[in-house]
């Protein structure tokens, strides 16, 4: 039999041992050693007591308070919020929550979010362009149907001997002779 074989159970009796009980221990709070979220069991082994987690706790029971968001790698780019126990991050909008380590944890951008982003502005570029394209063609057909009026006078003017009637109405001063009605 080897030394490396060999092995003996042993068990460990720990107690706090400056007070002979819990009720005392509590009535001090500087000496208390108990942490947030324990019990305090008086020992059973004379005088003392021990400190053991509550239901749903693990870990020191005989550390403090623990803020795990003053570490503020905890929760990069994120907002940290402290619980009994615990912490979780909450990202801004736009990112969604990824881990970068055990126990750490950061925000990338939700590509969802940027295809949302894109579409928004192809939309938006789009109904832009087309509003322009519907002034442009709008002042283009004021400007034909102009043109079209403009030209169409000018022919009936031709048409009608306006040249004529113009000399004449500038040849008399600005009065038109009177016309003779035959019967």
């Amino acid at each position: 039999m080897s030394r490396d074989d060999f092995w003996v159970p042993v068990i460990l009796d720990w107690a706090i041992r400056n007070l002979p009980s819990c009720e005392e221990a509590k009535q001090n709070s500087s000496s208390y050693a108990c942490g947030a979220n324990t019990i305090c069991l008086d020992s059973q082994n004379g005088r003392g007591y021990s400190c053991h987690c509550q239901k749903g706790y693990e870990g020191n029971p005989y550390l403090g308070y623990v803020d795990e968001c003053k570490d503020s790698q905890n929760c990069k780019d994120a907002t940290c919020f402290n619980t009994p126990g615990a912490y979780y991050c909450i990202c801004p909008a736009g990112t969604k929550p990824e881990t970068i380590s055990e126990g750490r944890f950061g925000c990338t951008p939700n590509k969802r979010n940027h295809f949302i982003i894109l579409l928004v502005s192809a939309g938006i570029g789009v109904s832009i362009l087309i509003i322009f394209l519907l002034g442009t063609s709008y002042s283009l057909y004021t400007r034909l149907v102009r043109r079209k009026k403009m030209k169409m006078k000018h022919m009936q003017f031709e048409r009608n001997d306006g040249l004529l009637l113009q000399q004449k109405i500038t040849a008399n001063d600005g009065t038109v002779e009177k016309t003779k009605e035959f019967e």
